[in-house]
């Protein structure tokens, strides 16, 4: 089983000085993918702002929508069991 898990907030840039940005931990994220594991080949998108490292997961770092849309269409050849 293949599985697709984002966690985290994005950054969005207004200008050179201001960016909105919301709280988002990533904790659920990083616990579903950890109790997921054992069961299936996890891939965890992650804001980059969370430090978090798995030797068993594939862990891909965003920190904006478009960083994040472009590790979606990066990842559109492998087939996911769940998103």
């Amino acid at each position: 089983m293949r599985v697709l898990i984002t966690g985290g907030g994005t950054i969005e840039q207004i200008d050179h000085m201001r960016s909105i940005t919301n709280k988002s931990s990533g904790r659920t994220a990083v616990q579903i993918a950890e109790y997921l594991c054992p069961h299936a080949e996890v891939f965890l998108l992650l804001a980059e702002n969370i430090h978090y490292q798995n030797e068993h997961l594939k862990i891909l770092n965003f920190n904006d929508v478009k960083s994040l849309k472009n590790l979606f269409f990066s990842l559109e050849s492998y087939s996911f069991d769940l998103i």
